[in-house]
């Protein structure tokens, strides 16, 4: 019943959002081998753009959280994550696409995103949070694909909370990284959407 309350829905705002991105999309052209797209907050459409890159230019698609997550949420140490990163990295034949929410742990990965194409979706705190819900109620309802670890009630209870909690420090972290380290970085604000060509 859901997902038929699901697809409805789906089909009668399409053409909204076909519209909408008609006229705020941004143009990814010339994709390079290399591409990392991150943000400070999860549910700002990286799992999505990442996918379309991949489907299209045939990158290899890897995500921070199955290298940071193992079964039951259960967190890797960080000489673990990189481990995890780095056969990921190793096994792309240098076509990838690295996408994650961008924390303390992963300063170690800015000498490998300084040789790469960087995309950072900077959306409000309160779009990310609401995304991040209709995520969960899509997997929940099975119309969507989960990562390694499986979501239940408390886990997006706790992941939201964090998410609220950290959003001001991790805003900053990449501030304080993106002065410091890119040049030359993709900053794709809402209202904005992306489209290949």
């Amino acid at each position: 019943m859901l997902r038929l309350v699901y697809y409805t829905l789906r089909s009668i705002f399409a053409p909204f959002e076909s519209l909408w991105k008609f006229f705020f999309s941004i143009p990814l052209k010339n994709i390079p081998d290399k591409i990392v797209i991150f943000d400070a907050i999860g549910g700002s459409g990286k799992t999505t753009l990442s996918k379309d890159i991949c489907n299209v230019h045939g990158h290899k698609h890897i995500r921070l959280d199955d290298c940071k997550y193992g079964a039951a949420w259960r967190r890797f140490t960080p000489e673990e994550f990189v481990s995890n990163l780095n056969n990921q990295l190793n096994s792309s034949n240098g076509w990838y696409v690295v996408e994650g929410t961008f924390d303390d742990q992963h300063i170690q990965m800015c000498n490998f995103l300084r040789n790469s194409m960087v995309i950072y979706n900077d959306l409000p705190k309160w779009i990310a949070q609401w995304r991040k819900l209709f995520r969960s109620f899509k997997r929940y309802i099975g119309v969507e694909e989960q990562g390694t670890a499986v979501e239940t009630w408390h886990n997006v209870k706790e992941m939201l909370k964090k998410g609220n909690n950290t959003y001001d420090d991790r805003y900053k972290l990449i501030e304080r990284t993106l002065n410091i380290m890119f040049k030359e970085c993709m900053r794709i604000k809402w209202p904005y959407f992306y489209t290949l060509r």
